[in-house]
């Protein structure tokens, strides 16, 4: 499972390791192709994050260059949704997305299409998306925990028995995201936002600024408790390095093959919201 871990992060930095800059045009050039971002959606209303770059590297995807985003089901190109897609900078001027949310009915190959303003439709690429039989536990596919679920539990570290820097590799870590265990948090009957994300060997550079985000908004929301969970453990070791042996407990139980993740969970500890990969203070607020 873990192996398999891996090499979806490896897919995944495809995103966060060019270092190209952003590039404004008025239309994509025609060695331009779309990444799918986000690789875990569920048969329900998703956000779909794409983003686009050219053949070296270099990123397109721009705020200037609006587009809408088109998915259609293999299996029926009558069920064609489009939507006028959101853009967000992960890092400003750097990594940007493309964002809209879709009623994905059914399980199965889509394929989704990027239809810019401006110029013809990039060439379409496919996604998958999964039925709840990823989480049987019979199950040969992994999958996160699903909108409507309980919150997988499980003891974390908090600041009470550990320092900041064995928490966290935030560089400016905020002490009140470390001041609950999760276990603690699902059922003390308060919402909360549980983010997964490792700021410092992030391979896809939004870890950090999904993080920064939670502390950005997390003076609005005084009845909400936050939690950010590194997505490794032992960082205070000595011979720390960061692999498959280093994942940490709640990483496990909660079977997520990528990074950052982030979970909005009722009083009961039931999950309302979740999101794969970067995410806006403004999308989080919305949900709150």
């Amino acid at each position: 499972m873990f192996r398999r871990y891996l090499v979806l992060i490896a897919a995944f930095a495809i995103v966060g390791g060019a270092c190209g800059g952003s590039v404004a045009r008025d239309t994509f050039s025609e060695d331009a192709v779309t990444l799918w971002v986000n690789r875990d959606l569920s048969v329900a209303r998703e956000r779909l994050l794409v983003t686009v770059i050219e053949a070296n590297g270099k990123r397109l995807a721009h705020y200037d260059k609006p587009v809408t985003l088109e998915v259609v089901p293999v299996d029926d190109p009558s069920a064609r949704q489009s939507m006028l897609a959101d853009f967000t900078w992960t890092v400003p001027d750097v990594i940007g997305f493309y964002r809209a949310e879709f009623d994905f009915d059914r399980a199965g190959i889509w394929e989704v299409t990027v239809l810019p303003e401006v110029g013809d439709p990039l060439a379409p690429i496919s996604i998958q998306v999964r039925d709840d039989s990823c989480r049987a536990a019979s199950s040969l596919m992994s999958c996160a925990p699903r909108v409507g679920e309980d919150a997988p539990s499980v003891a974390t570290p908090t600041i009470s028995d550990f320092s900041l820097e064995e928490l966290s590799t935030d560089p400016n870590p905020d002490p009140r995201l470390y001041q609950l265990s999760l276990d603690e948090l699902l059922v003390n009957g308060r919402p909360g936002i549980i983010i997964f994300a490792t700021p410092a060997f992030c391979r896809t550079a939004s870890c950090g600024p999904v993080v920064n985000t939670a502390k950005e908004i997390i003076e609005e929301f005084p009845g909400v408790d936050f939690l950010h969970l590194e997505v490794y453990t032992g960082l205070g070791d000595e011979d720390f390095v960061p692999d498959a042996d280093h994942l940490s407990p709640a990483l496990k139980i909660w079977d997520l093959q990528t990074e950052p993740w982030v979970f909005i969970v009722d009083g009961l500890g039931v999950i309302t919201a979740r999101f794969e990969g970067p995410v806006s203070a403004d999308e989080l607020r919305a949900r709150l």
